[in-house]
């Protein structure tokens, strides 16, 4: 059954993240009331045209196809589409574009090490973010690297943006398992981000309002990983092919 977020859009960049979080959407039958494309150009996918991942709870593995682009399936769930007039998020141009939009709600999939300025939070607009680490625990860029070394899963965590680093009410986070053979970068860290998503705003779709956020106490932040700790981490997914599937349990805090 298709749930309809009328007051919810989406703002994409041509990353892989926002490829998962729509064909997540679609998967789910979750219909956003407006989608915001960030301009820039797609990187081409040169390998395998679907990519079968094992999630929590999930009966049959969710399918992601790394080389349809993110508008592609938004055109093909025929959704309310623009272009956004310039790919800083913090633009004025852009900032008026979203002021001018029906959506009060907006799922933030942009480019990566871009944070929110005053300007574009004063805007009223509630920000949407799936983050790359458990927080509080795990902030900045290559937090879910440092959680992945320390823990040996992937941990992401739903919060609303504020202007700081991964500091934003927290609504719901998950620790995910990782399986052996697939891409973290390319392939487990944008799934499960659109997972943790999918949890979130069918909470929503089904109760009319998002889970209760609260606060979090400030944690470590992880901005850049070293080279040979990377590798460490990445180890972790490929080491065992006997690993166990993803599994585990949304967490509302």
């Amino acid at each position: 059954m298709t749930a309809s977020l009328d007051d919810v859009g989406v703002i994409l960049a041509p990353t892989m993240r926002s490829r998962a979080y729509m064909q997540m959407m679609e998967a789910r039958g979750l219909r956003v009331s407006q989608a915001f494309l960030i301009p820039g150009a797609d990187r081409p996918w040169n390998g395998p045209a679907e990519i079968a991942v094992l999630l929590p709870n999930g009966a049959t593995p969710f399918v992601l196809r790394p080389g349809e682009y993110a508008r592609e399936t938004v055109e093909r769930m025929n959704l309310p589409a623009r272009s956004l007039p310039h790919a800083d998020i913090n633009h004025p141009s852009t900032i008026a574009a979203l002021e001018r939009s029906g959506p009060r709600v907006l799922v933030y999939s942009g480019l990566p090490k871009v944070l929110l300025r005053p300007p574009v939070l004063a805007t009223g607009i509630r920000f949407l973010h799936v983050h790359g680490g458990y927080v509080p625990h795990y902030r900045g860029a290559t937090a879910f690297y440092f959680g992945l070394l320390t823990e040996g899963k992937l941990g992401q965590s739903a919060i609303w943006l504020d202007a700081g680093v991964d500091t934003g009410p927290l609504l719901m986070r998950r620790w995910y398992d990782v399986t052996p053979g697939l891409s973290v970068d390319q392939v487990l860290d944008p799934v499960t981000r659109a997972d943790l998503l999918a949890t979130v705003l069918r909470h929503f779709a089904d109760t009319g309002h998002f889970p209760a956020a609260e606060d979090s106490a400030e944690g470590e932040k992880f901005f850049i990983i070293h080279p040979v700790l990377k590798h460490l981490a990445l180890r972790r997914v490929t080491r065992s092919a006997a690993s166990p599937p993803l599994r585990g349990g949304a967490q509302h805090v």
